[in-house]
């Protein structure tokens, strides 16, 4: 039976792993900022720009995996369960790759699109470059927090976003 309850017992925590991502980008511009370098500052800024837009769109990974395995769960299919995980798993690894191959190409399309100054440009290439070899790993989390979402398991998701 789903209560307010069960509900917010997922909800709180998720709501808290994802303000868990900005605190990536605040970590990032804390760093920076020591170099006392604005160029660098705002490479930064617009190559999270790029960063986000890009990973937004793998999304679906997260929701998709969480209501695909939150119907095998209420169903007690564990087998559809694992497979829900382990077909996003793919997804999300072979997706990864192909981004952190193509990591050169959304540089040159960030550099492109922004229009910013020489030394912002120069920031955002390389800090795009470098943040892209992530991409699997990034998308696989989403995958790993959907299934975990899907299972009602949001304090475990809370820490592995913390964690991460």
């Amino acid at each position: 039976m789903v209560t307010n309850r069960s509900v917010l017992a997922i909800a709180i925590p998720m709501t808290l792993a994802y303000l868990t991502t900005p605190m990536l980008g605040l970590v990032d511009t804390a760093v920076v900022g020591q170099f006392g370098d604005a160029a660098l500052l705002g490479g930064l800024a617009a190559g999270a720009l790029i960063f986000d837009v890009v990973f937004t769109t793998f999304n679906f990974l997260r929701s998709g995996t969480t209501g695909l395995v939150a119907q095998a769960f209420g169903r007690g299919d564990v087998v559809e369960e694992q497979a829900a995980f382990w077909r996003a798993f793919a997804v999300a690894l072979v997706s990864g790759l192909a981004i952190a191959v193509l990591a050169p190409l959304f540089a040159i399309a960030g550099v492109w699109f922004m229009d910013a100054a020489p030394g912002v440009n120069a920031a955002m290439d390389e800090y795009i470059r470098i943040r892209m070899l992530g991409a699997p790993f990034s998308l696989i989390n989403y995958a790993i927090l959907g299934y975990v979402l899907g299972r009602g398991e949001g304090g475990l998701g809370l820490v592995l976003q913390l964690l991460l």
